[in-house]
């Protein structure tokens, strides 16, 4: 699957996750959908990570592999831009398939 097709599933306002998927990839739904979140709208900068799902998910995330920052767990709130990482991405594709 590409990305563009990914990120089309991801946006439609329909989607949801399916339970079985999310458990099967020992994720639990907010995992699930703050990387569905940041993929449609990254880069984001702390202030938006903390406003929209607070910062100790994004480090779990971030200490799973699953989402990057340049400046790793600094906490600086205008300057610190996160992503999905590809492995974010290959979740997040195993997750709509």
């Amino acid at each position: 699957m590409q990305n563009e097709t990914l990120l089309s599933i991801l946006e439609d306002p329909q989607f949801k996750f399916d339970p079985l998927r999310y458990r099967n990839e020992n994720i639990s739904l907010q995992s699930a959908k703050f990387l569905r979140w940041l993929f449609i709208n990254q880069p984001c900068t702390n202030a938006q990570i903390i406003n929209t799902f607070g910062m100790g998910l994004a480090t779990m995330m971030l200490k799973s592999g699953y989402v990057t920052n340049p400046l790793g767990e600094t906490e600086s709130a205008h300057t610190n831009l996160w992503s999905v990482t590809p492995d974010g991405i290959e979740l997040l594709k195993r997750l709509v398939e």
